[in-house]
C-alpha cells in the first residue's frame, strides 16, 4: 500500500480513526444561515469546486500494520441533500435536531467525500446550510478557507467569471513524499551519522515505550 503512495497519517488522526472504529463520531460541523435567493445546483457545483481542489476531502484511510494510511485520492461526487421544512411549526428546531443527529454519525474511512452537505428551507428565501466535516480531514480551522472558496466558486459560476481564490498551499500527502525520499537520500545518511556521534555517550532512557497499534 505505502509503494502505490499512501502516507502515514499523523498522530491525531490516528486518534480519530480509532474513535470512529469503536462507533465513536468525531466531526466538525459548519453552519451557514442564508437569506435571500439561492440556486441549488450552483450551490452543489461550488462545493464540488472545494472538494475537487482539497485532496484530503476525497481521501480514503486504513490501518496497516499499526499505522493509519491515507490512499491516494479518487474523483468523488458531492451530493448535497434538500430538505423542506417551511411547513413545519418551528423549522429551525426540526433542522437542528436534524444536524446534531448527522454530528453523531461517523465517517467510513473508506468512503469519500469527507462530509456530508444538507440544506434546509426554514421559509421564503430563508435557509440553514450544514456541513459536517470528518474530522480526518478538516478541524475548526480549516472552516474559514472553505466558507471563503465555497463563497468564491459560488460567485463567480454566477458571474461567468474566474474564482478570486490564492493558491493552495503545500499538502501534507507531498512533505510526506519529500521527507520518505530525503531520508533515503545521502544527505540523510549524513545527519544519521553527525547524530550519532552526538548522541552515543547519552545515557539510555528508562521511560517506558509508547505503544503503537490498538486502542489509546
Amino acid at each position: 500500500m505505502t509503494g502505490a503512495g499512501a502516507t502515514v497519517c499523523s498522530p491525531n488522526q490516528m486518534m480519530v480513526a480509532r474513535l470512529q472504529a469503536r462507533g465513536f463520531a468525531a466531526n466538525v460541523p459548519l453552519l451557514l444561515r442564508a437569506r435571500g435567493d439561492l440556486d441549488r445546483e450552483t450551490l452543489r457545483e461550488a462545493l464540488q469546486m472545494v472538494v475537487d481542489r482539497h485532496a484530503i476531502l476525497r481521501a480514503t484511510f486504513a490501518f496497516q500494520g499499526g499505522l493509519l494510511l491515507q490512499k491516494p485520492d479518487v474523483p468523488c461526487d458531492v451530493v448535497v441533500n434538500w430538505v423542506d421544512l417551511a411547513g413545519l411549526p418551528d423549522p429551525l428546531a426540526e433542522a437542528e435536531a436534524a444536524i446534531r443527529r448527522a454530528c453523531r454519525e461517523p465517517f467510513d474511512c473508506n468512503e469519500p467525500p469527507r462530509l456530508r452537505a444538507s440544506v434546509y428551507r426554514l421559509g421564503v428565501q430563508d435557509h440553514l446550510i450544514a456541513v459536517v466535516f470528518d474530522h480526518l480531514a478538516a478541524d475548526g480551522m480549516s472552516l474559514a478557507t472553505v466558507i471563503a472558496e465555497w463563497r468564491a466558486f459560488y460567485q463567480a459560476i454566477e458571474a461567468g467569471t474566474p474564482p478570486a481564490v490564492s493558491g493552495l498551499v503545500p499538502q501534507y500527502s507531498g512533505f510526506a513524499a519529500w521527507q520518505r525520499d530525503w531520508l533515503r537520500g545521502a544527505d540523510a545518511d549524513g545527519h544519521r551519522a553527525w547524530w550519532t556521534i552526538q548522541l552515543r555517550d547519552l545515557p539510555v532512557s528508562t521511560a517506558p515505550a509508547v505503544r503503537s497499534g490498538g486502542p489509546f
